[in-house]
């Protein structure tokens, strides 16, 4: 349907470049600039996947969506949260997108890197969850 699309409004500016594996992900996504990433329907104790890698990546975030991953991107001023389908809100985050300066950019990139480094690590996560169980009396 993409492909279909793109062909029938070749000038909407629509470029489709094709499938990436799970493990070209990381690589790719850091080339870009930013990222918008939307969640429709909120799914209680779901959080998409690619708020992570964006923050790994460095990107700045727009979502568009509630719940844990909203709460996600504002603690972390990760980027900026709009309500799924508020397309004048989509619009205005664009346009501040727009106005950062180089400054406030790479400030944005280096806090998401560091903020995925330090809590979204899946290794960092793996070892403070084995120190904290061999901690406990049950696991000695």
């Amino acid at each position: 349907k993409i492909i279909s699309f793109i062909k029938d409004n070749p000038t909407r500016g629509v470029v489709y470049k094709g499938v990436l594996t799970r493990d070209e992900i990381p690589t790719v996504i850091s080339t870009y600039g930013g990222t918008l990433i939307p969640l429709i329907r909120n799914i209680y104790g779901a959080v998409p996947s690619k708020i992570y890698e964006a923050m790994a990546a460095g990107l700045p975030i727009i979502f568009s969506g509630e719940g844990e991953g909203a709460k996600i991107i504002k603690e972390t001023k990760a980027g900026w949260v709009i309500k799924p389908g508020s397309w004048e809100e989509l619009q205005n985050s664009i346009l501040e997108f727009s106005k950062m300066t180089d400054h406030e950019y790479f400030e944005n990139r280096e806090r998401n890197r560091n903020t995925a480094k330090k809590y979204f690590d899946r290794n960092e996560q793996i070892k403070t969850l084995s120190s904290f169980l061999e901690s406990k009396v049950i696991c000695k």
